[in-house]
């Protein structure tokens, strides 16, 4: 009902993390799309993973909750790298890159962006290649080996996010005009 696009400012996407309600179904993408909005992507490896979603479920909601020990622990950090040596917690740049193409594929190249949740709860679920803004050359790379060509990057990056805020902007302020 939003005059205004929005943004999903992080979220991924719903087709890779079955039944993960915080990532986006295909036909909330769209309708993003639609109304003119972005959807930026999370950089948490359960976000981007089936397999990484299933192996923190077990860490967050079986594990933690068995144990009482708090994954941000000591104890529970050490656990937390016991665990990945068997079991798959952290993706990779290739995967991030997937959900970029889904969206591009179902509703364009101007709704995609990045919204990497740097200061967020993930930093034990980045990527391994994605651990901070460093990386961003990574996925450049990564989408310009998928064909990606320059003005589609400048989109992904920034540019998709600065148009809906440019738009969000100037009908606010028309919105607050037309009441003086």
């Amino acid at each position: 009902i939003s005059r205004a696009p929005i943004i999903a400012s992080h979220s991924s996407c719903r087709h890779f993390t079955p039944g993960f309600e915080r990532n986006l179904p295909d036909t909330l993408i769209k309708a993003i799309a639609l109304k003119g909005g972005v959807v930026m992507l999370n950089f948490a490896s359960y976000q981007l993973d089936s397999e990484c979603l299933k192996n923190w479920n077990y860490l967050y909601y079986s594990w933690q909750d068995s144990t009482g020990i708090d994954l941000e622990s000591e104890k529970g950090t050490a656990f937390i790298e016991e665990y990945d040596k068997e079991n798959k917690l952290q993706t990779d740049v290739k995967k991030f890159a997937n959900h970029i193409d889904h969206i591009v594929r179902i509703a364009g190249i101007d709704y995609v962006g990045l919204g990497s949740d740097f200061d967020g709860l993930i930093k034990q679920s980045l990527p391994d290649d994605l651990q901070d803004v460093s990386c961003y050359p990574l996925i450049v790379a990564e989408l310009l080996s998928r064909g990606y060509i320059e003005e589609d990057l400048k989109k992904i990056l920034s540019g998709n996010f600065l148009r809906v805020w440019d738009e969000v902007i100037n009908l606010a302020e028309s919105l607050n005009s037309s009441i003086d």
